[in-house]
Protein backbone atom coordinates (compact mmCIF):
# COMPACT_ATOMS: atom_id res chain seq x y z
CA UNK A 1 0.00 0.00 0.00
CA UNK A 2 0.96 3.83 -0.66
CA UNK A 3 2.21 5.95 2.84
CA UNK A 4 -1.23 7.69 2.04
CA UNK A 5 -3.47 4.74 2.07
CA UNK A 6 -1.36 3.50 4.90
CA UNK A 7 -2.00 6.72 6.83
CA UNK A 8 -5.54 6.74 6.21
CA UNK A 9 -5.98 3.17 7.90
CA UNK A 10 -4.16 3.53 10.79
CA UNK A 11 -6.24 6.73 11.25
CA UNK A 12 -9.08 4.81 11.23
CA UNK A 13 -8.20 1.85 12.84
CA UNK A 14 -6.81 4.60 15.74
CA UNK A 15 -8.68 7.03 15.86
CA UNK A 16 -10.53 8.92 19.11
CA UNK A 17 -13.14 11.36 20.50
CA UNK A 18 -10.74 14.79 20.24
CA UNK A 19 -12.16 16.04 23.37
CA UNK A 20 -11.16 12.55 25.07
CA UNK A 21 -7.98 12.51 24.18
CA UNK A 22 -7.50 15.82 24.08
CA UNK A 23 -8.64 15.33 28.04
CA UNK A 24 -6.02 12.11 28.86
CA UNK A 25 -3.11 13.78 27.18
CA UNK A 26 -3.67 16.36 29.53
CA UNK A 27 -3.64 14.20 32.38
CA UNK A 28 -0.19 13.20 31.31
CA UNK A 29 1.76 16.42 30.60
CA UNK A 30 2.18 19.24 32.58
CA UNK A 31 1.77 21.57 29.02
CA UNK A 32 -0.21 20.42 26.60
CA UNK A 33 0.70 22.78 23.33
CA UNK A 34 -1.64 22.95 20.27
CA UNK A 35 0.34 23.82 17.21
CA UNK A 36 -1.97 25.65 14.46
CA UNK A 37 -1.76 27.38 11.19
CA UNK A 38 -4.29 30.49 12.48
CA UNK A 39 -7.56 29.60 10.91
CA UNK A 40 -11.20 28.84 12.77
CA UNK A 41 -9.87 30.57 15.73
CA UNK A 42 -13.49 31.03 17.26
CA UNK A 43 -14.43 27.28 16.66
CA UNK A 44 -10.54 26.32 18.20
CA UNK A 45 -11.22 28.46 21.44
CA UNK A 46 -15.17 26.51 21.90
CA UNK A 47 -12.23 23.40 21.89
CA UNK A 48 -9.98 25.03 24.52
CA UNK A 49 -13.15 26.15 26.68
CA UNK A 50 -14.42 22.91 26.83
CA UNK A 51 -11.43 21.31 28.51
CA UNK A 52 -11.23 24.21 30.98
CA UNK A 53 -14.49 23.42 32.21
CA UNK A 54 -13.72 20.40 32.46
CA UNK A 55 -11.11 21.48 35.40
CA UNK A 56 -8.17 19.26 33.67
CA UNK A 57 -6.40 23.08 33.12
CA UNK A 58 -5.70 26.10 35.57
CA UNK A 59 -4.69 28.29 33.23
CA UNK A 60 -4.65 28.83 29.28
CA UNK A 61 -1.77 30.31 27.45
CA UNK A 62 -2.02 31.79 23.83
CA UNK A 63 -0.17 33.46 21.47
CA UNK A 64 -3.21 35.57 20.31
CA UNK A 65 -2.90 37.00 23.97
CA UNK A 66 -0.25 39.73 23.96
CA UNK A 67 2.32 40.39 26.87
CA UNK A 68 1.37 43.93 27.23
CA UNK A 69 0.33 46.34 29.76
CA UNK A 70 -2.91 47.92 27.90
CA UNK A 71 -3.73 44.56 26.61
CA UNK A 72 -3.73 42.30 29.56
CA UNK A 73 -5.40 45.50 31.37
CA UNK A 74 -8.53 45.19 28.95
CA UNK A 75 -8.51 41.54 29.56
CA UNK A 76 -8.66 41.73 33.38
CA UNK A 77 -11.28 44.36 32.72
CA UNK A 78 -13.45 41.74 30.90
CA UNK A 79 -12.85 39.13 33.35
CA UNK A 80 -13.84 41.33 36.51
CA UNK A 81 -16.99 42.32 34.53
CA UNK A 82 -15.92 45.80 33.85
CA UNK A 83 -16.16 45.95 30.36
CA UNK A 84 -18.37 43.82 27.57
CA UNK A 85 -17.42 41.56 24.29
CA UNK A 86 -17.20 45.35 22.32
CA UNK A 87 -14.76 46.26 24.84
CA UNK A 88 -12.48 43.88 23.39
CA UNK A 89 -10.30 44.16 20.64
CA UNK A 90 -9.99 42.14 17.02
CA UNK A 91 -7.42 40.26 18.74
CA UNK A 92 -9.53 39.28 21.87
CA UNK A 93 -12.86 38.56 20.49
CA UNK A 94 -12.12 35.45 18.87
CA UNK A 95 -11.20 33.94 22.14
CA UNK A 96 -14.02 34.99 24.13
CA UNK A 97 -15.38 31.56 24.69
CA UNK A 98 -12.36 31.12 26.61
CA UNK A 99 -12.05 34.00 28.72
CA UNK A 100 -16.11 32.99 29.67
CA UNK A 101 -14.25 29.98 30.78
CA UNK A 102 -12.53 31.60 33.02
CA UNK A 103 -14.38 34.01 34.12
CA UNK A 104 -16.47 31.33 35.85
CA UNK A 105 -14.01 30.88 38.56
CA UNK A 106 -10.93 33.20 38.53
CA UNK A 107 -9.79 31.37 41.88
CA UNK A 108 -8.82 28.62 40.07
CA UNK A 109 -7.99 29.49 36.32
CA UNK A 110 -5.99 32.17 34.68
CA UNK A 111 -4.74 33.50 31.35
CA UNK A 112 -1.05 33.53 30.54
CA UNK A 113 -0.26 35.82 28.10
CA UNK A 114 2.17 34.27 25.20
CA UNK A 115 1.55 36.87 22.54
CA UNK A 116 4.35 39.52 21.24
CA UNK A 117 4.24 42.36 18.26
CA UNK A 118 7.73 40.78 17.36
CA UNK A 119 7.34 40.23 13.55
CA UNK A 120 11.12 40.99 12.02
CA UNK A 121 12.71 37.89 11.28
CA UNK A 122 9.52 36.21 10.80
CA UNK A 123 9.45 32.62 12.36
CA UNK A 124 13.07 32.16 13.60
CA UNK A 125 12.92 35.25 16.12
CA UNK A 126 9.50 34.73 17.01
CA UNK A 127 10.06 31.85 18.93
CA UNK A 128 12.21 33.18 21.80
CA UNK A 129 9.72 36.25 21.36
CA UNK A 130 6.55 33.59 22.02
CA UNK A 131 8.56 31.95 25.27
CA UNK A 132 10.09 35.25 26.48
CA UNK A 133 6.10 36.49 27.12
CA UNK A 134 4.72 33.13 28.05
CA UNK A 135 7.78 32.76 30.89
CA UNK A 136 7.32 36.54 32.13
CA UNK A 137 3.68 36.35 32.63
CA UNK A 138 3.59 32.56 33.87
CA UNK A 139 6.31 33.52 36.52
CA UNK A 140 4.00 36.67 37.68
CA UNK A 141 1.15 34.13 38.43
CA UNK A 142 3.68 31.84 40.22
CA UNK A 143 4.82 35.15 41.91
CA UNK A 144 1.37 35.76 42.76
CA UNK A 145 0.08 32.58 44.19
CA UNK A 146 -2.52 31.92 41.25
CA UNK A 147 -1.42 28.91 40.57
CA UNK A 148 1.31 26.97 40.82
CA UNK A 149 4.26 24.81 38.92
CA UNK A 150 2.58 22.12 39.18
CA UNK A 151 -0.79 22.48 37.94
CA UNK A 152 -1.17 21.77 34.38
CA UNK A 153 -1.72 24.40 31.24
CA UNK A 154 -2.63 24.25 27.76
CA UNK A 155 -0.50 26.91 25.05
CA UNK A 156 -2.72 27.99 22.27
CA UNK A 157 0.92 28.56 19.78
CA UNK A 158 1.66 28.40 15.87
CA UNK A 159 2.59 25.27 14.29
CA UNK A 160 6.06 25.89 13.69
CA UNK A 161 6.37 27.22 17.02
CA UNK A 162 5.11 24.12 18.86
CA UNK A 163 7.21 22.20 16.57
CA UNK A 164 9.88 19.66 18.57
CA UNK A 165 12.53 20.50 15.62
CA UNK A 166 13.09 23.42 13.55
CA UNK A 167 11.53 24.01 10.44
CA UNK A 168 14.91 25.21 9.03
CA UNK A 169 18.12 26.24 10.16
CA UNK A 170 18.89 25.55 14.38
CA UNK A 171 17.34 27.85 15.96
CA UNK A 172 15.18 26.91 19.11
CA UNK A 173 11.67 26.19 18.64
CA UNK A 174 9.66 27.90 21.50
CA UNK A 175 8.78 24.49 22.43
CA UNK A 176 12.14 23.14 22.68
CA UNK A 177 12.56 26.38 24.61
CA UNK A 178 9.85 25.04 27.06
CA UNK A 179 11.06 22.03 27.48
CA UNK A 180 14.45 22.92 28.52
CA UNK A 181 13.05 24.92 30.75
CA UNK A 182 11.62 22.09 32.86
CA UNK A 183 8.36 21.98 31.52
CA UNK A 184 6.63 18.01 30.33
CA UNK A 185 5.35 19.44 26.97
CA UNK A 186 2.92 17.44 25.44
CA UNK A 187 2.62 18.45 21.93
CA UNK A 188 -0.85 18.25 19.82
CA UNK A 189 -1.17 19.61 16.11
CA UNK A 190 -4.62 20.89 15.84
CA UNK A 191 -6.46 21.09 12.40
CA UNK A 192 -9.92 22.93 11.59
CA UNK A 193 -11.81 22.56 8.21
CA UNK A 194 -12.59 26.22 6.74
CA UNK A 195 -12.50 30.02 6.67
CA UNK A 196 -10.73 31.96 9.55
CA UNK A 197 -11.94 34.48 11.63
CA UNK A 198 -9.41 36.31 13.07
CA UNK A 199 -11.60 39.62 13.55
CA UNK A 200 -11.47 43.00 11.61
CA UNK A 201 -8.45 43.49 9.68
CA UNK A 202 -6.66 40.33 9.56
CA UNK A 203 -6.87 38.47 6.03
CA UNK A 204 -9.12 35.60 5.90
CA UNK A 205 -7.23 32.27 4.63
CA UNK A 206 -9.53 29.73 2.75
CA UNK A 207 -8.23 26.98 5.04
CA UNK A 208 -5.53 24.63 6.74
CA UNK A 209 -3.34 22.04 5.15
CA UNK A 210 -0.51 20.22 6.42
CA UNK A 211 1.84 18.89 2.99
CA UNK A 212 3.44 15.59 4.07
CA UNK A 213 6.41 14.42 2.50
CA UNK A 214 7.76 11.02 2.43
CA UNK A 215 11.29 10.08 3.82
CA UNK A 216 11.19 8.07 0.77
CA UNK A 217 9.78 8.32 -2.40
CA UNK A 218 6.19 6.37 -1.87
CA UNK A 219 3.90 8.71 -3.71
CA UNK A 220 5.57 12.13 -3.17
CA UNK A 221 4.02 15.08 -1.46
CA UNK A 222 0.43 14.80 -0.35
CA UNK A 223 -1.76 17.17 2.12
CA UNK A 224 -3.13 15.51 5.27
CA UNK A 225 -6.46 17.99 4.97
CA UNK A 226 -8.60 15.90 3.05
CA UNK A 227 -7.47 12.25 4.81
CA UNK A 228 -9.05 13.60 7.93
CA UNK A 229 -11.64 15.23 6.74
CA UNK A 230 -12.39 11.82 5.16
CA UNK A 231 -12.24 9.67 8.55
CA UNK A 232 -13.41 12.53 10.37
CA UNK A 233 -16.65 12.26 8.76
CA UNK A 234 -17.92 15.86 10.12
CA UNK A 235 -16.88 14.56 13.69
CA UNK A 236 -13.85 15.78 15.66
CA UNK A 237 -11.19 13.37 16.29
CA UNK A 238 -7.52 12.78 17.19
CA UNK A 239 -4.80 10.26 16.91
CA UNK A 240 -2.29 9.26 18.93
CA UNK A 241 1.07 9.53 17.21
CA UNK A 242 3.52 7.80 19.67
CA UNK A 243 2.30 4.45 19.08
CA UNK A 244 5.08 2.16 17.72
CA UNK A 245 5.23 1.73 14.29
CA UNK A 246 2.63 4.09 13.00
CA UNK A 247 2.95 5.39 9.17
CA UNK A 248 3.29 8.84 10.35
CA UNK A 249 7.47 7.57 11.14
CA UNK A 250 7.51 7.52 7.85
CA UNK A 251 7.45 11.37 7.19
CA UNK A 252 9.88 13.54 7.16
CA UNK A 253 10.05 16.44 10.18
Amino acid sequence: MSLKTDIQKFLVENQENAFTLAKNFQKAHDLVLYGESHVRIVKKARFFARLINAGHVQYHASEYFFNSENFGDMIEKYLKGEITKSGLSSQARPSIAILDAIKRDLTTRSVVFGGTYTTSGLTNRRHKAIYDSFKSSYNLHIKAGRFAKTNKGQFHIGAFHASRLPQSGSTKTTAQRLMADGFDCGIVRILVKGKSNMGVGHPAWFGEGDSVTPVIGRGGIFELVPILRKVAGGNAFGANLQIKGNPFFKIKP
